[in-house]
Parts: structure tokens; sequence; C-alpha cells
């Protein structure tokens, strides 16, 4: 674990913010894999985020996840478990990228609105995201994937979200499950 955010650090500017929350994301996943069954902190007792920030980290989870039950899996509260624990200069450009995406700046210069990102209608926020996702420009690119990760990493963690998908859990104890159910549509290659 501790290499890959040694190696993170190591990476060029342009491809660090990425990089770095990506390597977060794959160190934490073994680890987080152990604490699958325990509650995410509720979201009074966060520990690295603000409100302001936690408040754009669930608007943007809602157009990034395309699910409105983001609080029942806890992602807000998972991410900010994770970063809590992160080096001081991970947490500073999480910090730094939700500063940016939340600023009425960044809006106005993706040509959506002059208002920030959590007043944005849902078609508003998508083009700003898509926006960011298609940019020409390597670092809103890298920022846009790191969030997308990140939230896709607590949202994917959570068991509520595994029936969704048709996931069964983890294959450890599998034996004492029931075997799965057959498809309910019959899939063709």
């Amino acid at each position: 674990m501790r290499n890959g955010l040694c190696y993170a650090l190591a990476m060029t500017r342009r491809s660090f913010v990425g990089g770095a929350l990506a390597a977060l994301v794959l160190g934490r996943a073994a680890w987080g894999a152990s604490r699958l069954g325990r509650p995410a902190a509720p979201a009074s007792e966060l520990r690295f985020l603000t409100s302001e920030e936690a408040r754009l980290l669930r608007a943007l989870a809602r157009r990034l996840v395309g699910r409105q039950n983001i609080e029942a899996a806890g992602v807000i509260e998972r991410v900010d478990q994770e970063l809590a624990l992160s080096s001081s200069s991970l947490q500073g450009r999480f910090r730094a990228l939700l500063s940016v995406l939340g600023s009425r700046w960044a809006a106005l210069l993706t040509a959506v609105s002059w208002r920030p990102f959590v007043e944005l209608t849902p078609e508003q926020q998508d083009r700003f995201l898509r926006s960011w996702m298609r940019s020409r420009i390597g670092d809103q690119r890298a920022g846009f994937t790191a969030l997308k990760r990140i939230v896709l990493m607590a949202y994917y963690s959570h068991p509520q979200s595994w029936e969704a998908i048709g996931y069964r859990g983890p294959w450890l104890g599998a034996a004492e499950r029931e075997p799965a159910a057959e498809p309910a549509v019959e899939v063709r290659l």
C-alpha cells in the first residue's frame, strides 16, 4: 500500500491527480474489503470533508453513479473515511479538485452556467461532467477520472449496490450461500 502511494507521488504533475487517486482507490480496495460489513460513519461524523465539500461530492456522486441511493450506500462517508486515512498530500490535491469543481468559474468555463455545480439542473450537471471527461486539457480529464474512480469504488464496495449489478459478494464463504438464480434475460453473443 505504502509503495503505491509513493509511486503516485513520484508521477508527473500532469497525471498526478488521476494517478494518485487511482492509487488510493486500488490501494485501499483490499483493505476496504475487510471492512465491508461495517457501516460507514454517519454524515455528522465526517473526519476529512467539510459540510460544503460533502454537499458538492454528494451532487457529483449522484450524477456519476446514476442512482439516488448513494446515501444508503454511504458513498460520501466512505470517501471521507478513505481520505481521512490518506497522506496530507493526497488530501490537499483532492480538496483542490473539489474546490475547482465547485467553483462558479468552472461552470462558466464549461459554458454551462454562472452558478456553482450544486445549483445546476441535472442536465447542466451532466453537461458539466461530460465537458471535463472529454476535455482537451489533460488535468481536467485526470481530475474527472480520479473523482469517478473514488466515487464508484465507494459505491460498489457497499453490499447494497451488489444486487443491482448481479454480484453475489466476495467468494469467501460462498459455499454457505444458495446457488445463483438463472438470469431473467437470455443473453446472446
